[in-house]
């Protein structure tokens, strides 16, 4: 019987078995600690660049305001930050939050689902927040006065209503000065009439209406205006006043020219925001305008009558003096803005300031940081 001697130990091929699998081990430790700290380091940086980006927020955040005022403070300015190379960092303040407003100004009521500011004497108007869009206006100018007649038979020229600017526009954030239109004040006989002020939001402007010619030899014309005033009666033919009014983009402007005189003693009507002023008979005056953005309709600056006593609408122009004295003064101006009553829900905040740090050739950005400004 034979006996197979066997000897201990690795053959060649477990030896390089073992070795590979060793090597394979020690090569994923040091991918390892290669990523560990290759991490740590990254997040040491983030960690660095984070911090400045803080600061920066403390620095400018006596920037951010309420209404907010777009800037930007810094582009790219380099600076820096420990473990980090080429570094800047931009600093912007926006104003992308502002979902909301509020106003005041004048005396404010609502209507339905909309608030409303009637002024009917100078203030200002300031919205706080978001601009107001699509908001709804009027302004109506004051109205002239009636001229001076000198007796039943020998009348006056009515005064012109006050022009009117109507329609629908975005009201910017801040204060608007807001002026109204005294009506002219009525004069006595044989006396041209005094015109209307003027009202205006900000650089819209509704003029006063023009005043009414006076009974004088030879017969006196209206003066222009928003609307015109009428001529008086005379001795000859007296001419009307013409409208002035203008639309002012985005708001439409309504004003019409008064009535000519006679040649005999007839006097003409006034001009209305709605249309012209009468051929020449006393009880015919230049139309109104009709509006119901004060939530219910109104009709506003009619002319006035070529004789009578007072205008009673707003921006109505005065009548001309026949038996009276003085001739009756214009109506006084008005502006109405209407717009949506914002809802609680809807306030957020108005400010934003965004601080970017960027690193590298080329540059990445690393970090950002926010504040926004309540």
């Amino acid at each position: 019987m034979k006996y197979i001697n066997k000897k201990s130990g690795f053959s060649a091929v477990e030896l390089l078995i073992t070795l590979f699998i060793a090597a394979a081990f020690l090569i994923s430790g040091y991918q390892l600690y290669a990523v560990v700290i290759k991490d740590g380091g990254e997040a040491r940086m983030q960690s660095n660049a984070s911090n400045v980006a803080t600061d920066y927020l403390q620095r400018y955040k006596s920037s951010a305001t309420n209404p907010c005022t777009t800037q930007t403070p810094l582009t790219d300015s380099a600076i820096t930050v420990t473990g980090l190379s080429n570094v800047t960092t931009s600093v912007a303040i926006s104003c992308p939050y502002s979902t909301t407003y509020s106003a005041t100004g004048g005396v404010i009521t609502t209507s339905g689902a909309y608030t409303i500011h009637t002024f009917t004497t100078n203030g200002t108007f300031t919205v706080s927040g978001a601009p107001i869009a699509d908001a709804s206006i009027l302004v109506v100018g004051g109205g002239g006065s009636g001229g001076g007649g000198l007796t039943a038979v020998a009348h006056a020229g009515g005064g012109g209503g006050g022009g009117i600017l109507e329609g629908n526009m975005t009201i910017p954030s801040g204060t608007t000065t807001v002026t109204i239109g005294a009506g002219g004040v009525g004069v006595a006989q044989r006396t041209q009439g005094n015109s209307g002020g003027n009202s205006s939001f900000g650089t819209y402007i509704a003029y006063g209406g023009g005043g009414g010619g006076g009974y004088i030899s030879g017969g006196q014309s209206g003066l222009a205006g928003g609307s015109g005033g009428g001529g008086s009666g005379g001795m000859s033919s007296t001419n009307a006043g013409a409208t002035t009014q203008t639309s002012q983009s985005p708001l439409t402007g309504y004003g019409f020219a008064g009535a000519a005189g006679s040649t005999g003693s007839e006097s003409g009507a006034g001009g209305g925001a709605g249309g012209l002023g009468g051929v020449p008979t006393r009880n015919i005056m230049g139309p109104g305008r009709v509006s119901s953005i004060s939530g219910t309709a109104v009709t506003y600056a009619y002319g006035g009558y070529s004789s009578g006593t007072s205008g009673g609408s707003v921006g109505q122009g005065g009548h001309g003096n026949a038996d009276t004295i003085p001739s009756g003064s214009g109506g006084t101006g008005v502006i109405i803005i209407k717009y949506l009553t914002p809802t609680s829900s809807s306030i957020t905040s108005v400010s934003k300031i965004l601080v970017t740090i960027k690193y590298g050739t080329p540059q990445q950005i690393i970090t950002n940081a926010t504040y926004v400004k309540p």
